[in-house]
């Protein structure tokens, strides 16, 4: 309508002003809604569907309670996150039970059609008396509860040789001296520009994410050189790590171990995987044996940082 009574210009200048921020969240807010009721009747169009919980405490100690739904449409398997809300007061599994009951109530999805639940395993959704696993079996007994194999996984890889993981605290506290100090920070980054390094900036290590870890240790171990430099002038007693090489050994070889967790950890996800697959996947424990048996035979062709350190250091 500009356009035709005032001309192109006018109307061009009206487009670049803002909208509010009212009209901004009323609009996200509808467009949420929209595909909220579009998954909704696409659950309810669906034979049979599962469920993952789960519960975590978010940067605001907030409890957030998730759920992620797998459901047939249009003879394919979709999977999307059908709710996050959170938890006031205590997060027991009557709690999270009556949340995941109200909900469905609501929105008239059936608990009949559910035929698996799968869940960290945590007491609250597990307990067989008052928690979650025992309020859904009472009102759908043919409900099957399954323990993520991606968070069983996880947790077996928490558990490292006192020795190891020693290194692997310091490898941390090296990170934390360096990235988490604003100045250090800076003045790493100009020395790695300067010295031509591949990368300029070190990782976090955050244990909530699982991936973290392996990339981390790859980054310290890339930089090994510009770090031994940056802390001889900082923290010398910390550049004393890297001038011992059986602790960048170490290192090396968690790098190279924590990256193969890591494409393991991704390749049992996405909409492609099925149980028979991921059964399959966990096989992997059959390759550490033959890790095993190659190291003993000093073959350590499997874990490339650790054969190009111990290469240089002969």
């Amino acid at each position: 309508m500009v356009s035709i009574m005032q001309g192109e210009k006018y109307a061009n200048l009206l487009k670049t002003i803002p909208l509010s921020s009212d009209t901004v969240h009323r609009r996200i807010n509808l467009l949420a809604d929209d595909i909220k009721i579009q998954l909704i009747d696409r659950v309810k169009g669906s034979p049979y569907y599962a469920i993952q919980l789960d519960e975590s405490t978010d940067v605001a100690n907030v409890a957030q309670l998730l759920i992620f739904i797998r459901y047939r449409y249009e003879n394919d398997i979709c999977e999307d996150l059908l709710f996050c809300q959170g938890l006031e007061g205590r997060t027991t599994g009557e709690a999270i039970f009556n949340a995941v009951h109200t909900f469905f109530e609501l929105h008239d999805i059936k608990w009949e059609y559910c035929v698996s639940v799968c869940t960290d395993g945590a007491a609250a959704l597990t307990g067989s008396k008052t928690e979650f696993k025992a309020k859904v079996t009472e009102i759908a007994p043919h409900v099957g509860f399954v323990h993520c194999m991606i968070h069983r996984e996880a947790l077996a890889v928490k558990h490292l040789q006192p020795d190891v993981n020693k290194v692997l605290e310091q490898v941390v506290t090296i990170i934390n001296f360096i990235k988490a100090r604003a100045l250090n920070s800076r003045l790493f980054k100009i020395m790695c520009r300067e010295m031509g390094s591949e990368y300029e900036n070190l990782l976090l290590h955050t244990e909530v994410r699982w991936l973290s870890r392996g990339k981390t240790l790859r980054r310290v171990f890339d930089l090994k050189d510009e770090i031994r430099i940056f802390l001889l002038e900082r923290e010398p007693k910390l550049a004393e790590y890297f001038l011992n090489e059986n602790w960048l050994a170490i290192v090396g070889y968690l790098s190279d171990i924590f990256e193969k967790l890591n494409d393991l950890n991704q390749s049992l996800q996405g909409k492609s995987t099925n149980v028979l697959i991921l059964a399959n996947k966990i096989a992997f424990c059959r390759k550490i044996s033959l890790w095993i048996d190659e190291i003993s035979a000093e073959n350590y062709e499997m874990f490339a940082c650790l054969e190009k350190f111990l290469k240089k250091t002969v």
